[in-house]
C-alpha cells in the first residue's frame, strides 16, 4: 500500500522539479546610484546612473529609474554613487 502512494508522489514531486526549472523566471538585477566607466571613455559618467541586467545582459543604462522586468527574479543594489566598471581579465 505505502508503495502505491510513494510512486506518484514521487513522480509528482520530479515533474514539478522539472517544470520549475524549464520555466523559471529571468534573473535580473538592478544597480542604482553608480556612476559608470565603459574602459573606452578617459573618465566615469559624470551623472549618477541605474543599470539593469536580465539574464547576464545589460539591459538598460538610465539616470531615469528602469522599471524591472515582469515574471523576473530581481536583485536590487544601492551603488552608493561609487563606480561601475567592466571585469578584468587576461
Amino acid at each position: 500500500m505505502q508503495n502505491k502512494i510513494l510512486k506518484p508522489a514521487s513522480a509528482l514531486i520530479i515533474a514539478y522539479a522539472i517544470v520549475t526549472q524549464v520555466f523559471a523566471a529571468e534573473t535580473a538585477i538592478l544597480i542604482n546610484n553608480v556612476h559608470v566607466f565603459d574602459g573606452k571613455s578617459s573618465s566615469r559618467s559624470e551623472s549618477p546612473v541605474n543599470v539593469l541586467i536580465v539574464d547576464d545582459v545589460i539591459q538598460g543604462i538610465s539616470t531615469a529609474a528602469l522599471p524591472s522586468p515582469e515574471n523576473a527574479s530581481l536583485t536590487l543594489f544601492d551603488g552608493e554613487g561609487r563606480t561601475l566598471m567592466p571585469g578584468l581579465i587576461d
